[in-house]
């Protein structure tokens, strides 16, 4: 609300069109959003750096529409204004792995560097797209290799798939959610317990009795044995 506010007092300028389609967004207001980003996009007050982000988050809108026509229009545009070709491929890695084409979405995430800097000026790199990348190849079937990078991500404190994603992909693998606890480094604990209170009680059970194994009544375990116990009921 105080985004379109905004917006109106503002005289629908560019910087406030994106500050409305992104609120819009970020409340599943998908239509609302890319409405407000096609105009600021659109803009005449509108710098390099504006219409590149609100392309930017306009595709992100329209992916969730599945509005993959539109989305591809607006790559195209954001392919022309932006200064950075890695600010391109992450939005073309989300397009084509939600159109489905998990081996273009694939080779796109392989082919990113470990490390660059987009037209924000935020360093990204490959394991950004952790998720994309492990979903990719399990739906090419490719269970060992998604395993793989799942492990690697937990072994980096990453934790790019919910609870019943990793487990159903660890147990695909001939493994379990009790690994997820064995690679996870312990100074990363809180967020994987942060993870698994968001999960059904059943996965957060099975998380906990995992955690227990590996250490014992620590605080933190026992915090988090509080929290999940009530839930068993």
């Amino acid at each position: 609300h105080l985004a379109r506010l905004s917006a109106d007092d503002a005289g629908a300028g560019a910087a406030a069109l994106i500050n409305v389609g992104r609120a819009e967004k970020a409340t599943g207001r998908f239509e609302a959003a890319a409405e407000a980003l096609r105009l600021a996009a659109d803009a005449r007050d509108a710098t390099r750096p504006m219409r590149v982000l609100a392309l930017k988050t306009l595709i992100e809108a329209l992916i969730a529409l599945g509005r993959f026509d539109e989305a591809n229009g607006a790559l195209e545009e954001l392919r022309r204004v932006s200064t950075k070709p890695v600010t391109v491929t992450q939005s073309e890695a989300a397009v084509r792995f939600h159109e489905l084409k998990f081996e273009q979405a694939l080779r796109l995430v392989q082919e990113f560097p470990e490390s660059a800097t987009d037209d924000a000026g935020i360093v990204v790199g490959r394991s950004n797209f952790a998720e994309i990348e492990i979903k990719c190849l399990f739906y090419l079937d490719r269970i060992a290799e998604s395993a793989q990078v799942l492990r690697d991500s937990l072994r980096a404190g990453r934790l790019p798939l919910n609870m019943a994603e990793m487990r159903d992909l660890l147990t695909a693998d001939g493994s379990g959610l009790a690994e997820v606890a064995r690679l996870v480094p312990h100074h990363h604990l809180r967020g994987l317990l942060f993870r698994a209170n968001d999960a059904p009680a059943e996965l957060a059970d099975e998380m906990l009795e995992a955690l227990w194994t590996v250490y014992g009544g620590e605080p933190v375990i026992l915090a988090f044995a509080s929290e999940v116990a009530p839930r068993r009921t």
